[in-house]
């Protein structure tokens, strides 16, 4: 469905249908869309709000009109329902959208109402827990996460590599986004360069980089379409296009040959019979600087560890093993495999 709002927002912004239909080919095609659909379902679905989010911020500012405002409000606050991730995104576009256009006040009024409403949720995220399941506590957890870091260490040659291309793609979208046709698009592209540059600086703790790196998503075949609007001969977009979609056949390949959901077959039915059984089963929640084990009616049922506030060491990338050993056991082991670094679920899942 994410397709849609793609296809309209950067038809709209280029006038062009191909560069339109070539930004909803490359979203379609996106490897790291295919990693989010099979590991992270609810992130997935959170990019259609996000995208509606996006579309109508756009028509509001190009259109000037409250019914667009009001509708950017409305699909930002089912964003901020849906998954955190896609609603700091949304957050952050509106944000830096309400700093472009402060000193324009014809259109700073259509962008204030949605940051507004914005705002008022994730307040109330803060104060009432089940509004949006306590997710901006994640951000938090970023935050301290980047205070506690004590040295900068360089990604790996992987991390690189999924980075490189979001961060060109940025760049090349902040030099070249003065030459778009309307005020509106061309604030709208440089926000969403600035933003996809933001989500995969190198320095950002892989803890979170991946997570953020997936987020580019969206905004790539966005950046991409609105570029290859530049090109004024049909046959020069039609190269281009076929070219980026050259690009990207191969990764989307790869990531459908790769992709596996979060739990091997082995260890749902390993929990499948636990459950048959009447065993009790467990979850694994972080609050308030504690590892607290729950059973399924939300009895605390024991104490894992303490950190202070701090999230749980990863250098040596523990992880949870499903064999419960008793009700109040379980096994840290290394396997490096078995499951997402604890941390990573929690904060992101």
């Amino acid at each position: 469905m994410t397709v849609y709002p793609i296809f309209f927002l950067v038809k709209y912004i280029t006038k062009s249908r191909t560069s339109a239909f070539l930004s909803a080919l490359t979203f379609s095609l996106s490897p790291l869309l295919v990693r989010m659909c099979f590991d992270l379902i609810k992130n997935s679905m959170g990019l259609f709000f996000l995208s509606l989010t996006i579309l109508f911020c756009y028509l509001a500012l190009e259109k000037r009109s409250t019914k667009y405002s009001l509708a950017t409000s409305f699909f930002a606050i089912l964003t901020g329902l849906t998954h955190i991730l896609d609603f700091a995104l949304a957050y952050g576009f509106l944000l830096l959208m309400l700093l472009l256009n402060i000193r324009n006040k014809s259109y700073l009024r259509y962008v204030l109402l949605p940051f507004a409403f914005s705002t008022i949720l994730l307040a109330l995220g803060f104060t009432v827990y089940w509004v949006m399941g306590g997710d901006p506590y994640k951000g938090i957890s970023f935050i301290k996460e980047l205070i506690y870091l004590e040295k900068i260490s360089l990604p790996n040659i992987f991390t690189l590599n999924n980075i490189l291309t979001p961060l060109l793609i940025g760049f090349v979208g902040v030099l070249l986004y003065k030459h778009l046709p309307s005020d509106a698009g061309r604030k709208t592209i440089l926000t969403l360069s600035v933003i996809l540059i933001l989500l995969n600086i190198p320095i950002i703790p892989k803890d979170f980089l991946w997570r953020f790196n997936l987020m580019s998503s969206i905004l790539i075949p966005i950046i991409i379409g609105a570029l290859i609007g530049f090109i004024g001969n049909s046959k020069g977009k039609l190269l281009v296009s076929l070219i980026i979609i050259g690009f990207f056949i191969p990764q989307f390949i790869t990531a459908i040959s790769m992709a596996k959901p979060s739990i091997s077959p082995s260890e749902y039915y390993e929990m499948k019979q636990l459950v048959l059984k009447g065993s009790p089963l467990y979850m694994f929640v972080y609050v308030f600087g504690h590892w607290f084990i729950f059973s399924p009616h939300g009895r605390s049922v024991g104490f894992h560890w303490s950190l202070r506030g701090r999230s749980p060491p990863t250098p040596r990338r523990r992880h949870i093993n499903t064999q419960y050993l008793s009700s109040n056991k379980i096994s840290i082991t290394q396997q490096g495999e078995t499951y997402k670094n604890i941390y990573n679920h929690i904060n992101f899942a």
